[in-house]
């Protein structure tokens, strides 16, 4: 009796899930509070000189990852993944012979930044789009989950690893998972569904052909003149801002206050745990709803966690800041790939994502930065939380704006680049 196959456009979620987990966020951006404190103590740098290491190491990501954008639309997903992770794991690692130089602990960090931009969620983004049209918004959303997997573990990873080996086995510790971690992508990540005799979604076309959706879209110089890309871009370099500067600091914030370190960092995974929600639950809902208002809702959470750490939360209090930032760190990255396959095609998937993902990664970098910077010269954290409030709330506006999802085969054919300002609520199947 003949057997039903999963089809395999489900093993490149799971391999997707494995390269988030170890990822440039979980492993860069979230476990960076654990260790910014003890470098603080060894060399005796403030906490805005530290989070500049961050803040170099994520504005070198955004400057390459448009080019690593165009190398995996030329040569693949699985081409430019595996070979970055494994570069990757091997500079986290190299972290632990840092000296005590704070110049060349900058350069050290951009070195890792730049590593960092084939490990980004670029390559998998475009697979899964590939792989999937009618069920791409879950895909995607089941694919990305796996930064809040990551979130959630490797700070507590991070944690026991700084108590009981210090920090620069730590780093070792970090690193050798990265590389362990590449292994399991390498086993199922492959491009797309043609180059296996398939289909998007296992359906077979009328001609019987494979399929390529990777053909259809705009080009990236077409995008970057629409009015659509630079509002989304805006939206998210905000939200960015915000939200990955709160997330890097919530271990030190709370610690100010006067929570024990092994505790503060337990609260913090929530945000990795609120991050897997966000992402399932946005993705599942991308596919019936339309995308901005989804966005919208899942920007609002941050709105409340951040006010609500502006007055002081402890505890209970911050266990639910945490999962309400986590949410919106939940939606974020799935949410872009999504709205470049609706908006502008797959056919420049990777070089737009790169430009996106690049303007995301500006605020990833600024917003710790400023986070640090507020603490060191007020003393509190209180100032930057309501700029970031702000920010939310702006990001949510700029999204109202998008407007309905174009006719990419029209656009592709030279009509008009900017979509009406009208929305449409449903037509949940890509083109």
């Amino acid at each position: 009796m003949k057997t039903s196959r999963m089809f395999y456009g489900w093993w490149v979620v799971i391999a997707s899930i494995m390269g988030m987990i170890i990822s440039q966020g979980p492993v860069l951006v979230f476990t960076f509070g654990i260790f910014m404190k003890p470098l603080s103590a060894e060399f005796g740098w403030s906490r805005s000189q530290v989070s500049l290491a961050l803040t170099i190491a994520i504005l070198t990501a955004a400057i390459f990852t448009p080019w690593i954008g165009r190398l995996i639309d030329r040569k693949g997903a699985r081409q430019v993944a595996i070979p970055a992770l494994l570069l990757f794991g091997v500079g986290i690692m190299s972290l632990g012979l840092l000296p005590a130089n704070l110049v060349l602990f900058y350069i050290a960090f951009a070195v890792i930044g730049l590593l960092s931009t084939g490990g980004t969620p670029t390559p998998y983004a475009m697979a899964v789009n590939c792989w999937f049209i009618r069920r791409r918004g879950l895909a995607l959303g089941l694919s990305m989950a796996g930064i809040g997997l990551g979130a959630a573990l490797l700070p507590m990873l991070a944690q026991h690893a700084v108590a009981a080996l210090g920090w620069r086995w730590a780093y070792v510790v970090m690193g050798l998972v990265i590389v362990l971690g590449a292994g399991g992508v390498a086993w199922k990540l492959q491009n797309k569904p043609a180059d296996l005799g398939l289909f998007p979604d296992n359906q077979p076309t009328a001609s019987g052909l494979p399929h390529s959706p990777d053909k259809v879209g705009l080009n990236a110089g077409r995008a970057l003149r629409s009015r659509t890309f630079w509002l989304i871009g805006a939206a998210f370099f905000l939200a960015a801002l915000a939200i990955n500067g709160c997330s890097v600091h919530f271990v030190p914030l709370l610690t100010d206050r006067g929570v024990p370190a092994g505790e503060a960092a337990r609260i913090a995974s929530i945000i990795g745990i609120a991050l897997i929600i966000g992402r399932v639950g946005a993705g599942y809902l991308l596919d019936y709803l339309f995308a901005p208002f989804v966005t919208v809702f899942f920007f609002i959470g941050p709105v409340i966690g951040i006010l609500l750490l502006y007055s002081g939360a402890t505890g209970v209090t911050a266990m639910i800041c945490a999962a309400l930032i986590g949410l919106g760190v939940g939606a974020e990255v799935d949410l872009i790939a999504y709205l470049i396959a609706r908006y502008f095609g797959l056919r420049a998937f990777g070089e737009i994502y790169g430009y996106l993902f690049g303007l995301f990664c500006l605020g990833t970098a600024f917003g710790p930065l400023l986070m640090g910077v507020g603490q060191t010269l007020t003393g509190s954290y209180d100032a930057v939380l309501l700029l970031f409030a702000c920010c939310m709330v702006v990001a949510c506006v700029l999204m109202l704006f998008v407007g309905r999802y174009p006719d990419l085969h029209a656009l592709q054919k030279g009509s008009t680049v900017s979509p009406p300002a009208s929305h449409a609520l449903s037509g949940s199947s890509a083109s």
